[in-house]
């Protein structure tokens, strides 16, 4: 199965880029990057 061959994705721990709500996350984006990071309901709040 291919899937056994992948390597482990890594998490990172950060706080949601809103800056009304800096909750604590576990992210695949490492903090060196420069994406915006959401929680989860900011990030539902943004594109509904």
């Amino acid at each position: 199965d291919r899937m056994k061959l992948r390597n482990p994705r890594k998490l990172y721990d950060r706080t949601c880029d809103n800056p009304n709500c800096k909750k604590p996350i576990k992210t695949t984006y490492s903090p060196e990057r420069r994406e915006i990071v959401y929680c989860e309901s900011c990030y539902e709040k943004e594109i509904i």
